[in-house]
């Protein structure tokens, strides 16, 4: 295959998703999001491969290149996102999302260290869930498609990871047109 069919397909695919419903739950989430005062400097990329175990105990965050404000939850919810895989291969499995047990011991963790509340993490996380996915997913629309011969397939993970912000929405038109976004992207594979 050459750079123009490579274009080809990944146009094609993109296509296929509903960005017209993505901007409308950006809207949404414009809306319900705290105001600019609940920001604080965030990694705003902690995801499974930027957080490494040190010899003695300890955690070292690597790879700020995207530090900047944002909300503590955006954070949280990229970091329980890569739970469920697409940090390497960019096939995230929104049915893998850590169970409720699961959370709850991350977030119990989390508030020991931080002194912060579990309750409000929890929700922080659960409003913030939906822009994680759509930055992410938005992210690996804009790569190039001749990155695809690496094993890691931006427009597959774009194809979750939107999939996943439409249906985490609570929206039920918008879960229809999740269903409808990855069955057009299967497609469009085919």
């Amino acid at each position: 295959r050459n750079f123009l069919d490579e274009t080809s397909d990944y146009a094609r695919r993109v296509r296929a998703i509903d960005l017209d419903a993505i901007a409308a739950v950006l809207d949404d989430l414009r809306a319900a999001l705290p105001p600019e005062g609940a920001l604080r400097f965030c990694h705003n990329d902690l995801s499974n491969t930027n957080v490494h175990l040190r010899d003695d105990g300890g955690v070292s965050l690597i790879d700020f290149e995207y530090g900047g404000p944002n909300y503590r939850g955006f954070d949280l919810s990229t970091h329980l996102s890569h739970w469920a895989g697409g940090a390497v291969d960019g096939r995230y499995d929104d049915a893998a999302w850590p169970d409720a047990a699961a959370r709850r011991r991350f977030v119990d963790s989390y508030c020991a260290a931080a002194g912060a509340d579990a309750s409000e993490i929890e929700r922080e996380i659960a409003q913030t869930l939906p822009l994680a996915h759509a930055v992410w997913g938005l992210w690996a629309v804009c790569s190039l498609p001749d990155q695809e011969r690496a094993p890691f397939s931006h427009i597959e993970y774009a194809e979750r990871r939107l999939g996943a912000c439409l249906r985490r929405s609570g929206d039920a038109t918008r879960s229809r047109a999740a269903d409808a976004t990855e069955t057009r992207a299967a497609d469009a594979t085919e």
